[in-house]
């Protein structure tokens, strides 16, 4: 077994000797396949965590009037529990956006700091279940939201 070990590798390099470019040519053809194969494989997996976190982050918010009733706020939770597709529910009141928004932006703080009220909304953040017919989901409780009361304006990424 090691004299047929040592004729393979006495072998091998006296073709490597012999024929030096044709195996720096097979080397740098290895190299580069290898590199390529691996560019591809590394531009996949970012592209599938991409798209992976895009489909996550999939929701609807419903922004609601200022002067909305506590009536329609419970007809609106009504919907929510009553749509089997809807995964959570998030409120935000006005205070909380405003600080949210204020965070955001503090760079701009002359001009925040020149406002005195809160221009924006209370709203509700829906976050679906994942399946594959999801935005057809949130297409027809758009339409449903819509028409209540006290709905300002929805926004889910489609016009």
């Amino acid at each position: 077994m090691y004299l047929f070990i040592q004729n393979i590798l006495k072998t091998t390099f006296l073709n490597i000797k012999a024929n030096k470019q044709v195996f720096v040519m097979s080397v740098i053809t290895i190299c580069i396949a290898f590199s390529i194969l691996g560019l591809l494989l590394l531009v996949f997996v970012n592209l599938n965590t991409l798209f992976s976190t895009w489909n996550k982050q999939v929701q609807l918010i419903v922004y609601l009037k200022d002067d909305i009733s506590k009536s329609q706020l419970t007809t609106l939770n009504e919907i929510y529990s009553n749509h089997g597709q809807i995964d959570s529910v998030s409120f935000i009141s006005k205070d909380i956006a405003w600080k949210k928004f204020k965070n955001t932006f503090s760079k701009n703080s002359k001009f925040i700091e020149s406002l005195d009220f809160n221009p924006l909304p209370a709203s509700y953040v829906l976050k679906f279940n994942d399946n594959p017919d999801r935005l057809n989901n949130i297409r027809n409780i758009s339409r449903i939201l819509k028409v209540q009361e006290g709905v300002e304006a929805l926004e889910y990424g489609e016009k």
